[in-house]
Order: C-alpha cells, then sequence, then structure tokens
C-alpha cells in the first residue's frame, strides 16, 4: 500500500442521479417554445416590425440602422434561449448546473431590465411581464432542481 493511498477519498461505484421533478421538463418545453417564436421577428421584414411597434402601443419606430440591428439581435438571443430549453429539457439530468447557470441569469437580467428601462417608453406591462415571466421559470428551476438524487 502506497503512503498516499490512505488519504485518497472513497468514490461511490454508483454515480448519484439527479431527480427532477416530471412537471420541470415540461415548463422548459412551454417556455422553450415561446422564447423560440422569437426567430419569427428576427426574419420578419421591417415593415412588420413598425407595425407591431405601433400596434403595441408604443408609437412610431425610429428608423435608424441600430434599431433594426438591435430588434434583430435581441430576437436572436432570445430565440437562442429558447431552443437551449427546450435541448436541455430533454437532458435536463445530465444538464441541471448550465440550466441553473442560463436561468437564474437571465431572471436577473429581466429584473434589472425592468429597473433599469422603466421610464424608457416601453409599455410598464411589457417590461413587469417579461420579469415576471423569467422569475416563474427562475424560480421553478430553483424549486425542481433542489439538491435531490438518488
Amino acid at each position: 500500500m502506497d503512503a498516499f493511498d490512505s488519504h485518497q477519498p472513497h468514490c461511490s461505484a454508483t454515480p448519484k442521479v439527479a431527480v427532477v421533478p416530471p412537471w420541470l421538463p415540461w415548463l422548459l418545453r412551454f417556455s422553450g417554445t415561446v422564447c423560440s417564436l422569437a426567430w419569427i421577428a428576427f426574419v420578419m421584414p421591417l415593415g412588420w416590425m413598425h407595425w407591431w411597434h405601433d400596434s403595441l402601443g408604443m408609437g412610431k419606430m425610429p428608423q435608424a440602422a441600430v434599431v433594426e440591428y438591435l430588434a434583430r439581435s435581441t430576437s436572436a438571443l432570445c430565440g437562442l434561449y429558447g431552443v437551449i430549453l427546450l435541448w436541455i429539457s430533454w437532458q435536463l439530468e445530465r444538464h441541471i448546473g448550465l440550466l441553473r447557470l442560463i436561468t437564474y441569469s437571465v431572471g436577473g437580467l429581466a429584473v434589472v431590465g425592468c429597473l433599469v428601462m422603466w421610464n424608457s417608453g416601453i409599455p410598464p406591462w411589457w417590461l413587469i411581464g417579461d420579469a415576471v415571466a423569467n422569475l416563474i421559470v427562475a424560480t421553478a428551476v430553483w424549486v425542481g432542481t433542489r439538491s435531490r438524487s438518488i
């Protein structure tokens, strides 16, 4: 026996597998599907963006290259977030750490974004709805992935 053998941690032969409630993958699939709809805005004609902007009560959409860039980039990131949630939902036990990182970060960003953009002209129902929806998902992930294992 080597002098270092006695100091080696003993590993169990069977790795612990995280146990998640059956509703969590379905919540992630629902959220992922909703967020994936943002791909439509990413590729929609600019005229449609202007129509939606006005229809949502935000007035005439400014006509500047940076406005279109930011609208499309935000839509693409939201769509990507949706695809990631969908992908994780099918391999949840394997990617719990990544899921926590992403959902807690997005939840925090939504709350901070709501506070920072409160006076920006974005309708309050939009800001609050975004923050609340993201906080619901982040809280559900926290509740559903607390240290349970078999």
